[in-house]
């Protein structure tokens, strides 16, 4: 999981908190949300502060997206590329990781659907039809 804490509706004082308490409250809200609940033995790879908010995008990320998209992704039928997460403009917040999760997850199982069809010869040439 990715979280972000902090904002006008953070209700924590994050500069007082111990990392501890952070991860101690992203795995909270966490639960029942994305996690099975009552997860236990959770690995913490890092926890970073950002001092001036919100990290930000670099000069040409949405240009670089654009390009993904357009070049890309068309060819996810064939070479299963998939683009997720917040870097993908996904939105930054544990709501946003989870739903964007979710849309990745539907367009693989599309895809699989997709070469499943194509793949059954009664069904070449009608794979729109088949994919409503």
């Amino acid at each position: 999981i990715l979280a972000y804490i902090g904002g006008e509706q953070c209700n924590l004082n994050l500069d007082k908190c111990t990392d501890d308490i952070l991860v101690k409250n992203v795995i909270d809200d966490a639960q029942g949300i994305i996690l099975k609940s009552k997860t236990e033995n959770v690995k913490v790879l890092s926890v970073h502060r950002w001092k001036n908010g919100t990290p930000q995008y670099g000069i040409g990320h949405a240009k670089f997206l654009e390009d993904i998209r357009e070049k890309e992704l068309p060819r996810t039928k064939q070479g299963g590329i998939f683009l997720g997460g917040a870097g993908a403009g996904g939105g930054i917040s544990l709501g946003d990781c989870a739903e964007n999760g979710y849309a990745v997850a539907r367009s693989v199982l599309q895809t699989i659907r997709y070469r499943n069809i194509v793949t059954t010869s009664q069904n070449k040439g009608r794979e729109e039809e088949l994919l409503k």
